[in-house]
């Protein structure tokens, strides 16, 4: 690689709204073994009471053009942010 060229190829970010257990969102094909997902945060709507369960969100690249959020309770909405590096 020559000086000065970067080792990313690719920067992708999103958000995915997840009212359920888990939620999708696509992005462009990366591939799987030159990328990582990166969780940026929740956003939770409370409608009723908090819920612990609903703050552990896993974020998986679950194929090279879906990132999938999981959680372990379907208590109030929350929005995940997140950025798909893909590097050379």
């Amino acid at each position: 690689m020559a000086f000065g060229q970067s080792v990313v190829k690719s920067i992708q970010r999103g958000t995915i709204t997840v009212t359920g257990t888990s939620a999708t969102a696509t992005i462009t094909a990366v591939d799987l073994d030159k990328s990582v997902v990166l969780w940026g945060g929740n956003n939770f709507q409370h409608a009723t009471g908090a819920d612990e369960r609903a703050w552990n969100i896993n974020l998986v690249l679950t194929n090279t053009t879906t990132v999938t959020a999981q959680r372990n309770s379907s208590v109030d909405t929350c929005v995940v942010p997140f950025q798909v590096l893909e590097y050379h």
